[in-house]
């Protein structure tokens, strides 16, 4: 059976909260030797998500799988989300998907565009618990309820199941805020305010990242994704920070080379917040292509045997 080598366009843009092209706080990796993309996001102060992904290149180089590289890259002081994909050298393999945290990866394949990842947030793990909480994601919904009792009860619903499960003193945190809104609950606004902030704050909130331990972040990655690869599939990942509609996500996409994809998704996020975008598509490759890679090594080699 013939095994035809693949090749892959790809497209890696930053933009920060300000505007700018630069970032400080993310960052974004394209590495054509183990066909990795990556992206890590710098969590708040805790340092930046480039520098973590210096270390995951670095570690990548020795590892050459990109599950491996990640746990060896976990460190305390790492507080990046994390995303990226390791692709196949060749057609029929598949891709292996790797996420922690709240940033994002998705496939567009024949059957349309597909997300690939469950964001590690707490609000997450809330709707899992409280279904009925999912409407809350929208901000229409919680600035539209009229029954304060209603909003009492979800909110100290949400801080009991954070406190319970995750040891977290929230009520604590915020008390304060709490004791702000109950003085004025006769104005409903005002709990509509705070719901809809605690809504904000969970959903912002990362439960997993390159700070925690190797055990749990194991085990989460023994549960994630391995997918199939086909000429043509499309691959976006993506920080946080990236607001655009499914459908236009799609559209974009489909119309664009990567490189433009990745530029045009990022600069239409809204959301005042970095935004990191790679886009990959995989494609046959050419012949000529082919020549150019083992000529490219055959030259590398030969100047490291005359080292």
């Amino acid at each position: 059976m013939k095994i035809n080598s693949l090749a892959y366009d790809v497209g890696l843009w930053r933009r920060n909260s300000y505007g700018k092209v630069d970032s400080g706080r993310d960052g974004v990796l394209w590495d054509p030797q183990h066909r990795v993309l990556a992206i890590a996001d710098g969590v708040g102060i805790y340092g930046f998500g480039h520098d973590d992904l210096g270390t995951f290149f670095q570690e990548l180089r020795k590892h050459r799988e990109i599950r491996s590289a990640v746990l060896a890259t976990l460190h305390k002081d790492r507080r990046s989300t994390f995303v990226g994909v390791q692709l196949p050298p060749a057609q029929g393999g598949a891709a292996q998907v790797v996420h922690l945290g709240d940033s994002t990866a998705q496939l567009l394949w024949e059957g349309g565009l597909t997300e690939l990842t469950e964001e590690h947030t707490y609000w997450t793990e809330i709707i899992k618990k409280h279904p009925e909480f999912r409407c809350l994601s929208e901000l229409w919904f919680i600035m539209g309820m009229q029954n304060k009792e209603e909003i009492i009860h979800t909110i100290v619903a949400i801080l009991r199941f954070i406190n319970s499960k995750y040891k977290v003193n929230y009520i604590h945190e915020i008390s304060r805020r709490m004791q702000l809104s109950f003085q004025f609950a006769g104005e409903l606004h005002w709990l509509r305010m705070f719901l809809k902030t605690l809504v904000w704050r969970m959903s912002n909130t990362s439960i997993l990242t390159l700070a925690h331990s190797r055990e749990s972040v194991a085990a989460e990655l023994s549960k994630q994704m391995v997918v199939p690869v086909e000429l043509d599939d499309i691959f976006l990942l993506h920080s946080d920070g990236m607001d655009v509609k499914s459908k236009q996500v799609e559209e974009i996409l489909r119309r664009e080379e990567p490189v433009d994809a990745a530029k045009i998704l990022a600069e239409e996020s809204k959301r005042e917040d970095d935004c990191s975008v790679g886009v990959v598509r995989v494609r046959k490759r050419k012949r000529r292509e082919v020549l150019d890679n083992v000529l490219l090594r055959y030259s590398l080699e030969r100047k490291g045997g005359k080292r």
